[in-house]
Parts: C-alpha cells; structure tokens; sequence
C-alpha cells in the first residue's frame, strides 16, 4: 500500500548494493558503471522519487570522500533519465537553457528546486557546462556540495559519464535500443564495466 515504506525498503538495499560493488570490485573499472536503475510509469512519479533518491546518493557520496581508498575515487551519482519534453538530451541544449534561465521553456537543468543535502534553493546562474559534464554548484553556507551535486538529467552526460544511480520512466529505457550510445548503462565488456546489479520496477 501507499506509505507501506517499500521506497525506503529499495533505497536501503540499493546503498547496500552500491558499496559492495566498489568493494568487490578487481579495480576501479569494475566498480564503475550504473550499479542501480529504477524504472516508472509516470514522469511525475519518477521527478518525485529522483528528489528522494539523491539525498539518499549525496550521503554515499559523503561516505565514500571518507573512505577514497575503498570505494575509489569516483563519486557517487544519480541520473534522470525522462526524455525531451522535460530534460535537455544535449550539453549544448543545457547550455542555452541556463542561458536563458529556463525562461519560455518547459524543459529544466534543475530536476529539483533545492540542493537535496542542505535545502538551499538552486538556480540556473549557479550551473555550467564545463568538460563535458553539467555541473550544478550548491551557495549553501558550509554545503559539502559547493563545487558540485552528482547529479545529472542530460542524456549525453548521462551515457559519456553512467551514473550509479538511474532513475527512469518506462518509455525512456524503451527507446535503449534506438540509440546505440545508452548502452554505456549497460555496462561495457570491453572496458570491465559491469552490468547494473539491481533493476527496480515500481
């Protein structure tokens, strides 16, 4: 049911999946990747549990700065994965969209309103396109997150730099199979990236 907890259920073992796979990993290859996706029917639903998810991932990423040796030198990330109508798929389209502050667009670089460790409001201003990744800076007094959240809900981002962590909708991982570079989702053999460990309907 509703407020059953299943959520906080899935969100705990998806923390407990994320970090063995850094420790069970033969190198920092094969504890990179997507370890998590989670897939949605509504595109509400799935802005509504991004917001949740990414508290969630900003505290593993808390963890891992602490311990840099175990769980390597990557951080911890979450990724949107909704299409078009509500992200840009293009760095290039999120640049002008910052540009423009989102003005006349139903698009957003932001997919939620506050830094999601310390509540403090984000905006366009505070966000840039540097070295192929976006990157969102939190102005919050004493934010762990100052020079950058880990998240991202650019889709060409999202496939050059695999969060550990997507959120998606349904429609968007069906369209997987038109679009050769998602596969980097996926894993990648040749690189020793592992396949997701955990695939999450809800």
């Amino acid at each position: 049911p509703t407020g059953g907890g299943k959520t906080e259920a899935y969100l705990g073992l998806s923390c407990v999946v994320m970090f063995y796979r850094r420790l069970a990993a033969d190198g920092q290859e094969s504890g990179s990747g997507t370890a998590v996706l989670t897939r949605y029917t509504l595109r509400l639903l799935t802005m509504q549990q991004f917001e949740r998810t990414a508290r969630v991932i900003c505290a593993c990423e808390s963890v891992r700065r602490t311990l840099d040796d175990e769980l390597g030198g990557e951080p911890f990330s979450i990724g949107l994965y909704v299409g078009k109508p509500a992200t840009p798929n293009k760095l290039g389209e999120a640049q002008e969209l910052i540009d423009k502050r989102g003005a006349e667009s139903n698009q957003t670089t932001l997919p939620t309103k506050v830094c999601p460790w310390c509540s403090t409001k984000l905006k366009y201003e505070n966000q840039l396109v540097q070295n192929g990744r976006l990157i969102t800076r939190c102005t919050g007094k004493g934010c762990e997150f100052a020079e950058g959240i880990p998240f991202t809900c650019i889709d060409e981002e999202i496939y050059s730099h695999p969060p550990s962590f997507l959120v998606g909708t349904v429609d968007k991982f069906a369209q997987i199979t038109w679009e050769p570079a998602s596969g980097a989702i996926l894993g990648n053999p040749g690189l020793k990236i592992p396949p997701p460990n955990l695939i999450i309907q809800d």
